[in-house]
């Protein structure tokens, strides 16, 4: 179970008043309104996607040396890419440079990815 701290006390009694489990009758129920609650689903954010390890692509998706995929954890955009030794990377896909958006979101082949590094000026 999820470990709701103190001052989401609120938020707890909010999510079991959703949930109706009653085992000796076998009925697990979740009413509706629990896929559209923006407060729960910043919790589900914060405690699943941001909190643990996520699922991100099966191998496959990415077979051959310079494929890539782009997929969200959340609302973090991620790049999944196969370098020229076979081995797969994940890197936040949020690096901007003026005039440039971020790896598109797609799968794809490409030799190079534009991952601009900002420029510090010391």
């Amino acid at each position: 179970m999820i470990q709701i701290h103190q001052d989401n006390r609120t938020n707890l009694s909010k999510l079991e008043a959703m949930l109706q489990d009653d085992p000796s009758k076998h009925l697990y129920r979740l009413d509706r309104s629990a896929f559209t609650d923006e407060q729960l689903f910043e919790l589900e954010l914060k405690y699943i996607f941001e909190g643990n390890w996520v699922y991100l692509a099966h191998e496959s998706q990415i077979p051959k040396v310079n494929d890539y995929l782009t997929v969200y954890i959340g609302r973090q955009p991620v790049v999944i890419t196969r370098s020229k030794d076979g081995k797969l990377s994940a890197l936040a896909n949020n690096l901007h440079a003026p005039g440039r958006d971020p790896v598109p979101l797609q799968e794809g082949q490409q030799v190079e990815l534009y991952l601009p590094v900002p420029r510090l000026d010391l």
